[in-house]
């Protein structure tokens, strides 16, 4: 095999190894004995650009999710706030479980998970989870 030709294959082979394809099926492909491209494999540190790939695609990843909630935190912001003004007229009906399934929604968003980091989080904001009386306050104009 010529050196360019030789080039050309690793290239293609640790191309086809961080897509996910096994050794041996690469091996097949490029029509080269499995014992090189477990050569290539080490000689190149394959797993080592593996790892580094998918530190910056999990990176991304958060990043993403953590865009969307902001903006699903901005829209259910703004209808809570569009709710709060409505409520002072005392012909607009909503039910107190539509106003707390969007609180809830938010905090869903902003809070993890586990319950030791909800209970951590309702502590430090003080965060006030009587949803009928949060209506009451909204329409009285009385404020929370």
């Amino acid at each position: 095999m010529k050196k360019y030709e030789s080039l050309k294959k690793q290239k293609q082979a640790m191309k086809l190894y961080l897509e996910g394809m096994a050794k041996k099926a690469i091996a097949k492909e490029l029509n080269v004995h499995f014992t090189t491209i477990y050569t290539w494999h080490k000689q190149f540190n394959w797993e080592e650009k593996l790892e580094e790939i998918s530190q910056k695609v999990d990176k991304k990843i958060i990043e993403s999710v953590e865009e969307m909630k902001e903006k699903h935190i901005e829209i259910i912001n703004a209808t809570i706030v569009k709710y709060a003004d409505k409520l002072k007229d005392p012909n607009f009906k909503v039910s107190a479980s539509e106003v707390a399934r969007m609180l809830q929604h938010e905090l869903e968003l902003r809070v993890p998970k586990t319950i030791a980091q909800y209970n951590f989080m309702k502590k430090e904001t003080n965060v006030n989870l009587n949803f009928p009386e949060l209506l009451r306050a909204i329409r009285n104009g009385t404020g929370i």
